[in-house]
C-alpha cells in the first residue's frame, strides 16, 4: 500500500513540474499578473533538465563538446525558444513579491545584480493581494488591480435592469425604448 501512495504522490509531483513548466510556456507574453516561488523554480527545473539533453544532443550530433562560446544547435534552439518565457516568469515573480518587473533589469549590474535577484526569486510571496493581482492559486492570477475593465453600457444596463424588479408593461413608457439594437 505505501508503495502505491509513493508512487501516485511522484506522478503528482511530476505533473506539478510538467503543469509550471507549460502554464509559463502558454503565458508566453504575459507579463502581468504573478507566478509563485514554485512555479518559477519548476519553471527553471524543467529548463536546466532540457539543457542537458540538449547538450548531450549537441555531443551525439558534433561528436564532441560544444566549444565555449559556441552553443550547439540544440542549446541554440533552447535558448532561443526559452527567452521569453523565462524573462516573462521571472516578471511575474518580481510581481509576486510586490516589486515592478523592471527590477529584472538589475541583473546586469556587475556581481551584485544577479544575487539580488537570486534573493527576490527565493523569497516568499505576499499572501495578500497586491498591486499586481491575487496571489497565485487564488482566483485569476492574470488582471491586475486597480485597472477595471471597460464597461458596455448596454450591459451595464441590462444587468441593473436584471437586478430590478420587472417593469410592469402597464407603466413602461414607449419613448425609454431604445430603438438601437442590441446585437
Amino acid at each position: 500500500m505505501p508503495a502505491a501512495t509513493t508512487a501516485s504522490g511522484a506522478n503528482r509531483w511530476s505533473g506539478a513540474k510538467i503543469r509550471s513548466y507549460l502554464d509559463a510556456l502558454l503565458r508566453y507574453f504575459d507579463f502581468s499578473g504573478r507566478s509563485s516561488r514554485t512555479q518559477y523554480w519548476l519553471f527553471y527545473l524543467v529548463c536546466v533538465v532540457l539543457t542537458v539533453a540538449a547538450v548531450f544532443a549537441d555531443v551525439k550530433l558534433a561528436g564532441q563538446f560544444p566549444q565555449p562560446g559556441h552553443f550547439g544547435t540544440f542549446v541554440t534552439f533552447l535558448i532561443i525558444f526559452h527567452f521569453i518565457p523565462s524573462l516573462s516568469v521571472t516578471i511575474r515573480r518580481l510581481h509576486d513579491i510586490g516589486k515592478s518587473g523592471w527590477w529584472w533589469l538589475i541583473s546586469f549590474v556587475p556581481f551584485a545584480g544577479g544575487f539580488i535577484l537570486l534573493y527576490w526569486t527565493c523569497c516568499p510571496s505576499e499572501p495578500w493581494p497586491n498591486d499586481y493581482g491575487d496571489p497565485p492559486g487564488h482566483g485569476d492570477p492574470s488582471p491586475r488591480r486597480g485597472r477595471e475593465a471597460p464597461v458596455n453600457p448596454m450591459v451595464e444596463r441590462a444587468l441593473r435592469a436584471r437586478s430590478s424588479r420587472p417593469p410592469n408593461i402597464a407603466t413602461v413608457d414607449p419613448a425609454s425604448i431604445s430603438t438601437r439594437r442590441f446585437i
